[in-house]
């Protein structure tokens, strides 16, 4: 329900429906992911890096690794989301956002020769 609400403009909405999964099932490590991801996109960081930790402890992998490694560069946690971002190319190397995030920190914050690596 969540994700069809978002995909309405009905962000308000979707974030309810995904804490009420997540009422429902604590250990919804999707609904912690969607929630994560949406307050993202809202700018709301801080409570995002907290649902998307959440996920990635019940459910690690290469697509939540990545929402992280992002909300930690918006953070201004460089080290961290490298570290992320890192952790999503070698549990999925085909992750091409991951890759290109990767590549964009390392080149801005002076890191252009791991870029190359």
């Amino acid at each position: 329900l969540g994700l069809v609400l978002e995909r309405q403009g009905l962000t308000d909405e979707a974030a309810r429906a995904y804490r009420k999964a997540i009422e429902l099932d604590p250990r919804l490590a999707s609904a912690h992911y969607n929630l994560g991801s949406s307050l993202a996109r809202s700018g709301r960081y801080a409570e995002a890096e907290s649902h998307l930790r959440k996920a990635l402890k019940l459910s690690p992998n290469a697509q939540t690794y990545t929402g992280l490694g992002i909300v930690l560069q918006e953070l201004g946690r460089t080290d961290e989301a490298l570290a992320n971002l890192q952790a999503a190319v070698e549990a999925d190397p085909k992750n091409t956002i991951a890759q290109q995030k990767l590549a964009e920190i390392q080149k801005s914050s002076g890191r252009a020769n791991e870029a190359r690596n």
